[in-house]
């Protein structure tokens, strides 16, 4: 799309990877999911699902879905987010030394403890947004590379929940659903 400039991958997967790009028409940068063999059932269903999920959702710790779009002749979806700076494994592997590094954060006595605080409550807060009774979603993916953080104007840290690819909504009549499906290091024990 003539909308976007690629600037580099964020990150890549399986089913796709992500793009930084600016966006011509906001004058912004943003993040572009693109999703490869949406012909394929299964991923065909995981994208829509993660789409009309992401359409749906409005809160200030949610990653917010700007656009979508699918070129013709391909067999590719792109999904079009708001960028933020890092995620929480990034913010986790930085080196000691970089005043930014989560660990000398959250152990620097009040700054640390707020600062924690702060995270989980936006955290949080998104989580409820989720599962509140009119939208009764359940991410069922969380882990560092889904907390994503940007830095605002007055230093404080925004913490949005992404990556709605595995969520689903739970219904009255669906009272199973499988939960094999979260990230295995992050999995519950007792799954």
């Amino acid at each position: 799309d003539d909308q976007y400039d690629a600037v580099g991958i964020i990150n890549g997967g399986g089913q796709g990877h992500i793009i930084k790009a600016f966006d011509v028409n906001i004058q912004g940068v943003v993040a572009v999911k693109k999703f490869k063999q949406i012909n394929d059932p299964d991923n065909a269903k995981r994208v829509y699902r993660e789409f009309v999920i992401s359409r749906a959702i409005k809160h200030r710790n949610l990653i917010r879905l700007l656009d979508a779009f699918a070129p013709a002749n391909s067999n590719d979806l792109y999904l079009v987010y708001e960028y933020m700076d890092s995620s929480m494994c990034d913010l986790i592997h930085l080196p000691t030394t970089d005043p930014k590094n989560m660990k000398r954060m959250v152990w620097d006595g009040e700054t640390g403890d707020y600062f924690t605080a702060d995270v989980l409550f936006q955290l949080f807060c998104g989580l409820r947004y989720l599962h509140q009774d009119r939208l009764k979603f359940i991410h069922r993916d969380i882990k560092p590379e889904n907390i994503l953080f940007k830095q605002t104007g007055d230093g404080s840290w925004l913490v949005k929940v992404s990556d709605l690819g595995l969520a689903r909504k739970l219904n009255e009549d669906e009272a199973n659903v499988t939960n094999y499906v979260v990230t295995w290091p992050y999995r519950a024990p007792e799954v």
